[in-house]
């Protein structure tokens, strides 16, 4: 991802384009964001080697670009909605699954821009006059809390509201858990490692180095007893325990992504841009719900001759369209049937 935008920009400074436009993400402030991220004022503090601390890796480099004279501007979107959005698909997906659970507390914002807006946004950046040198937040005119957007696409979609409720708190300290920044490599943590049950796990395969620690186990348990198990436990480690895992039917992604809640504001791009979101958060799910009807074969089309078809009927061999008909050119053939289900 840095490798390619720094060629982008040399390219793009060696050919004297008129104005680069970077996409950056409002995970530059963190993941979650903090709520000083309503603004662009707000400071980018990602997690060292997450997807926040690459986007701002990248920042920086378009920032130097502009500073040598490359005209760039950097704009912040969140989850991108409208027709089509892998985002909302998921949460979709999650919701007719049974997967998606709804934190409890007080619910923050689903930050959304849809993809016409966004659209909207690059081109405007790519014609002004002028573009500030920070990044720019690009969001819809209105944003929607978690429990109104889950609301509206199961409503439009048909599908049953989530009934699990869980705890903030403790999703939010798991994500913290799971987000630590990497510690500094030192010879003790990589000893550590090495000697972990993980590691000797793999060297086991090792023919030679298999037949090592079986020799040395075999020279272990003729010991007295109490040397044995202490010898033992040196060797293979504590036990692991089984943890109990009380969200293991759950969608864990969307419990993490109900934690960024921030309503950011598109003040600064406004300003700088003229940009006027067209689409409220409520048009761009709407606009979803209507794409997704449509490819799935759901929206205000009777499918039931082509249901009735595919139950009543065995099909064999290879299909071909020709005027409107359609014809076999291979004899019957068991193996090669197609069951056909209407959505």
């Amino acid at each position: 991802m840095l490798g390619g935008l720094r060629n982008l920009l040399e390219e793009a400074a060696a050919a004297r384009v008129s104005r680069f436009v970077h996409l950056s993400s409002v995970l530059v402030f963190g993941d979650p964001p903090p709520p000083d991220s309503v603004d662009e004022s707000c400071a980018a503090t990602p997690v060292e080697g997450t997807y926040g601390a690459i986007k701002a890796l990248q920042d920086g480099l378009v920032s130097r670009a502009a500073a040598g004279g490359l005209s760039s501007a950097i704009l912040c979107p969140p989850n991108i909605g409208g027709a089509g959005s892998h985002f909302l698909l998921g949460v979709a997906r999650s919701i007719a699954d049974g997967s998606f659970a709804l934190l409890d507390g007080e619910p923050g914002a689903c930050a959304l821009v849809d993809v016409d807006n966004l659209c909207d946004a690059i081109e405007l950046a790519l014609t002004a006059e002028r573009t500030p040198l920070n990044r720019l937040l690009v969001v819809d005119q209105d944003m929607l809390p978690w429990p109104a957007v889950v609301r509206l696409i199961a409503d439009r979609l048909g599908l049953a509201m989530p009934k699990s409720l869980v705890s903030r708190c403790a999703v939010a300290q798991e994500w913290r858990e799971r987000n630590v920044p990497p510690a500094r490599p030192s010879l003790r943590t990589a000893l550590r490692h090495i000697g972990s049950s993980r590691v000797r796990s793999l060297l086991r395969e090792d023919p030679l180095l298999g037949r090592i620690e079986s020799t040395g186990k075999r020279l272990i348990r003729k010991m007295r007893p109490s040397a044995e198990e202490t010898l033992l436990q040196a060797t293979d480690g504590p036990a692991g325990a089984v943890a109990h895992d009380p969200w293991a039917r759950l969608a864990r992604p969307y419990l993490y992504q109900q934690l960024r809640s921030v309503y950011h504001s598109s003040q600064a791009a406004q300003v700088a841009l003229n940009y006027a979101p067209k689409m409220t958060s409520t048009d761009s799910i709407s606009r979803f719900c209507g794409w997704f009807l449509e490819m799935s074969g759901w929206a205000e089309r009777d499918f039931g001759d082509l249901a009735r078809f595919a139950s009543e009927t065995v099909i064999r061999g290879p299909l071909a369209a020709s005027g409107g008909c359609l014809a076999t050119h291979e004899e019957p053939n068991v193996k090669s049937q197609r069951n056909w289900r209407a959505g």
